[in-house]
């Protein structure tokens, strides 16, 4: 079964990886992770963010997370 996000909530992860953006995503485990925003894709029915970090590339499931926050600006997107 495909999990899909609400379109404005996608449509913010879109723009955080077009722009390459510095960005902070808070789990829903309350666990939070900074990077910079390079892929956003679909696969196997799910729909992942990944990030560069310190230790190379993390991807992370878009149903797991609570909060997008962009860090230059300080705006915040409640995923869920």
């Amino acid at each position: 079964m495909t999990e899909i996000i609400n379109c404005e909530v996608h449509d913010h992860f879109e723009i955080a990886c077009m722009r390459r953006a510095l960005v902070e995503v808070q789990f829903k485990n309350g666990e939070t992770i900074s990077g910079r925003a390079i892929d956003l894709q679909s696969k196997d029915g799910r729909e992942y963010f990944t990030m560069e970090v310190e230790r190379g590339k993390y991807e992370c499931n878009l149903k797991d997370l609570s909060t997008l926050t962009f860090i230059d600006s300080g705006k915040s997107i409640n995923v869920f």
